[in-house]
């Protein structure tokens, strides 16, 4: 995530080893590409933090702050094959599984992932549904006295992995445009 007044980017990780050790390989992927960075311990886990050119591109194509997170088009328009990846990185990041197995149950503040990863999901051959909840009332995280729950309303992206039926739902190409259509009238005309 990128600070909307900052020229840094973060990356979240878990507390267990496992998490510990994907922070050290992005740690180790961003230094490949020629960017550096370092790794703090916070109270959720550890965190890879890098500054300049990274944050500013990953800025301008994937959005600063949670609210104004985006997949660009270009991610998008992928072939499957690298779409899946990208899906399922962000259901096991911001995701659950729901229904005994049978969902998966991502949530996100913003308008334009949710409606991204909807469209990611059923191109993959999945059924999505979208839905907004209200705003969480004011209040204090649990285990951290400092940090207040996020008051934007947040969106349940969820997906049924265990269809009832074999065959999966693809969206064809005129209908894909027309979601398309549809998710840009959406977020221009949307509220907040």
């Amino acid at each position: 995530k990128t600070g909307h007044n900052s020229d840094v980017v973060g990356f979240a990780f878990g507390k267990n080893q496992a998490e510990k050790d994907l922070a050290y390989h992005c740690l180790n992927a961003l230094g490949t590409m020629g960017f550096k960075g370092h790794i703090d311990r916070t109270p959720y886990g550890h965190r890879v933090v890098a500054a300049g050119a990274i944050s500013r591109i990953l800025g301008r194509e994937f959005g600063k702050g949670a609210a104004r997170k985006r997949i660009p088009g270009w991610v998008l328009q992928l072939p499957l094959a690298k779409l899946s990846p990208l899906f399922t990185s962000w259901m096991e990041g911001d995701g659950y599984l729901y229904r005994d197995g049978r969902y998966l149950r991502g949530g996100t503040v913003s308008d334009e992932l949710a409606w991204a990863m909807g469209m990611v999901a059923n191109r993959l051959g999945y059924a999505v549904s979208l839905n907004k909840q209200r705003p969480a009332k004011p209040g204090r995280i649990a285990n951290n006295p400092h940090e207040t729950l996020i008051k934007l309303p947040c969106w349940d992206v969820l997906v049924r992995i265990a269809p009832k039926r074999e065959e999966k739902v693809f969206m064809s190409q005129e209908a894909e445009a027309t979601f398309q259509c549809q998710r840009v009238r959406a977020i221009r005309s949307y509220p907040y």
